[in-house]
């Protein structure tokens, strides 16, 4: 196998760039300021995306303008780290219908780990628009190494050695129950200039490796969920694709434990140990009546129980909070 398959996974990020600086440049506009805020033209007709078809400055908003909740954020935060739950900790909020953003920390720099899973699955959706066959090709598993032995939340149907598996099957068992197993594979397969086409394609220099572990921002992570949702990178029947398979993601814990279980959530973790340092991650979108909105969390510290209670206890304000600005 060529070199460590995270590191290589890393350059898909930028791939996604262009996507992401389109998305920002039209959806960046501070709620209060009325000069900008934005009129949007979706084209509906899918349960899980919201085709962006058209974007105007000025104009009235589509639909009911949260009120900023920023300070209750914060201030959850802040009881977290001082209860000794976490180190440190970054969130981000985002009503996906009219723009309101929130952020907390949201440039401090985690380490994805297994939140690389996601980019990985679009560049193979991706490659799909111009090779339909390449989620039928057929691979099979000979690595003697279990890549998840280490996990602390380990998958449920882990790829076997010697055991042959299709592309589509891969991308469900690597987003569904995170196997490492199956990532790298699916790695190992994808030539380096298919993995490069995403940057050529949009026009961005290839970055190197990057030097350093924690590298990566909620509010940077979050916009792979925002291209998916406005359908702006892939496909709409690719990005419909890739956020049914994220509805699957089997882990219980986390954004999901905070809300009702009726409520479908579109999301991907990623935990990581370094010493006696752990990290634990969850970002999705939360499909809340007419009104789903984009929450990220990366957190910090030295117990993964109390990380993974953490998460839960901030999905649980986010969506308390939306609920009850909802019903005002």
């Amino acid at each position: 196998m060529r070199t460590n398959f995270f590191t290589i996974v890393a350059l898909l990020i930028s791939g996604i760039a262009i996507g992401i600086v389109v998305d920002r440049t039209f959806f960046a506009a501070t709620p209060n300021d009325s000069s900008l805020r934005a009129h949007q033209v979706r084209q509906g007709g899918y349960s899980l995306i919201n085709p962006l078809l058209e974007c105007e400055i000025g104009g009235e908003r589509l639909s009911k303008q949260f009120v900023s909740f920023r300070y209750e954020i914060e201030a959850e935060v802040n009881k977290l780290k001082n209860n000794g739950q976490v180190e440190d900790m970054s969130v981000y909020f985002r009503d996906l219908n009219n723009g309101l953003g929130i952020g907390v920390n949201e440039k401090v720099g985690f380490t994805p780990a297994s939140l690389l899973k996601l980019p990985v699955m679009i560049a193979y959706l991706k490659q799909s628009e111009i090779d339909p066959q390449i989620l039928k090709k057929t691979y099979t598993y000979t690595d003697p190494v279990d890549r998840n032995s280490e996990e602390n939340i380990k998958p449920q149907e882990p790829v076997m050695k010697g055991k042959t598996y299709t592309v589509d099957d891969l991308l469900k068992n690597m987003i569904v129950f995170s196997d490492n197993n199956a990532m790298a594979l699916l790695v190992e397969n994808l030539p380096l200039q298919t993995q490069d086409r995403a940057y050529t394609d949009l026009g961005i220099t290839i970055p190197g490796v990057r030097g350093t572990e924690d590298y990566m921002s909620v509010i940077d992570y979050a916009s792979f969920f925002r291209i998916l949702y406005n359908a702006s990178y892939l496909s709409k029947d690719n990005s419909q694709k890739a956020l049914s398979l994220l509805t699957k993601v089997d882990f219980s814990d986390g954004i999901r434990a905070g809300i009702p279980k009726e409520v479908v959530v579109a999301n991907k973790f990623g935990e990581r140990q370094l010493g006696q340092t752990q990290q634990l991650h969850d970002c999705g979108i939360v499909y809340f009546n007419d009104h789903p909105y984009l929450l990220c969390v990366m957190s910090r510290g030295n117990d993964f129980t109390k990380l993974t209670s953490s998460i839960k206890d901030i999905s649980h304000l986010v969506y308390s909070e939306v609920d009850k600005q909802e019903k005002l």
